[in-house]
């Protein structure tokens, strides 16, 4: 048990080391401001008093750091509500350990002998001027920490962009030469349908071509016409095995995905979901306040080669893009009889270059 409880320890410390170290920092850094003035008093210190009542500010400079971490990182209220919370708890906070504390922990004069509510009114400001050092230390590391994520994130972006820009130069082909070759075949195509899966085809590599450089955002109804095109090259290998409904409200066409992120979650689905007559793949595409959900019947293959290759691996680069592009995230859900995905619209045309 007592090796558990070391571990759980233990675990926690290298998760979360940065915020630990920080708060001993700011704590340390409480004691030492009033350390001076203390010891310019030597009426009211003795060596005992004066290294107990250091601890305890230590200690509520701690309290205050942790209460600080839990409160102020909360996204449920605005900011000032929390800031003002967090104030409050800290004058709290202060006159707690005070009244618990048997050392005079005041460096001006002694509080002890005299009356609880003047005690407590001065240590609720003593509080609330250890909130004024606290709370901006947060914010401090907080803005730095955000900053460094920003470039970290463009940095990352940019290492990403030069992958995909060399991946495009290898496998690249003239895309005159194909679509010339495509219109030869639509041109000897006798029946109807191969000429449709033709031009659909070609829809299909204009898409992908038209906006693989110059954005990153596309509307949500040029992503549905795309998906469109898509469908009927999936139908044409599937047939009814395979069934895509889409049922969008007209207002969220005009809304902003990453590109390519429905054709994303339809390839997700039929790669790894069993796709047959007997046992028929449905996947809705349906909006739901901001988000566009995407959602199959849960019948997974067998776990083979491709799934173990690309498992998940689609999701993933979903969710980095929408995280560079936006700081918003997917949702993924799975039950016993289906498998959801969500991905929020995007208002602003907010492209990371």
């Amino acid at each position: 048990m007592n090796f558990e409880m070391f571990y759980k320890v233990k675990v926690f410390f290298l998760r979360h080391k940065q915020i630990v170290f920080r708060g001993l920092l700011v704590a340390i850094a409480m004691p030492l401001l009033v350390l001076p003035s203390r010891i310019e008093r030597p009426e009211f210190e003795t060596s005992y008093n004066l290294v107990g009542s250091e601890i305890a500010i230590f200690l509520a400079g701690l309290g205050m750091w942790t209460v600080s971490v839990l409160l102020l990182a909360k996204k449920s209220k605005s900011r000032i509500v929390r800031i003002m919370i967090c104030v409050v708890v800290c004058m709290g906070l202060s006159t707690l350990i005070y009244e618990l504390s048997p050392f005079e922990d005041y460096p001006i004069y002694a509080l002890k002998s005299r009356e609880w509510t003047y005690r407590v009114t001065r240590m609720m400001l003593r509080g609330l001027f250890m909130a004024g050092f606290v709370i901006p230390a947060y914010y401090y590391f907080e803005n730095r920490d955000r900053r460094k994520k920003a470039l970290l994130d463009i940095e990352r972006l940019k290492q990403e962009n030069l992958a995909i820009q060399l991946t495009a130069l290898r496998q690249q082909i003239n895309p005159h030469f194909l679509f010339n070759a495509l219109n030869v075949l639509k041109s000897g195509a006798q029946e109807p349908w191969v000429k449709n899966y033709v031009i659909k085809l070609s829809d299909i590599y204009r898409y992908i071509l038209t906006h693989q450089n110059n954005r990153n955002l596309v509307g949500v109804s040029t992503e549905l016409e795309f998906i469109e095109a898509y469908n009927f090259v999936l139908q044409e290998r599937f047939g009814e095995a395979l069934v895509i409904e889409t049922d969008l409200a007209y207002e969220v066409e005009d809304k902003q995905i990453p590109i390519l992120a429905l054709q994303v979650l339809v390839e997700n689905a039929v790669k790894h979901n069993i796709v047959s007559v007997k046992k028929p793949l449905r996947i809705q595409i349906y909006n739901d306040e901001d988000y566009i959900t995407v959602r199959n019947n849960l019948q997974p293959r067998k776990r083979g080669w491709e799934q173990t290759e690309s498992l998940g691996t689609g999701l993933l680069n979903l969710q980095d893009r929408y995280e560079l592009l936006s700081q918003m995230g997917i949702s993924v859900s799975e039950d016993a009889n289906y498998f959801t995905v969500k991905i929020p619209m995007i208002y602003d045309k907010c492209v990371v270059a």
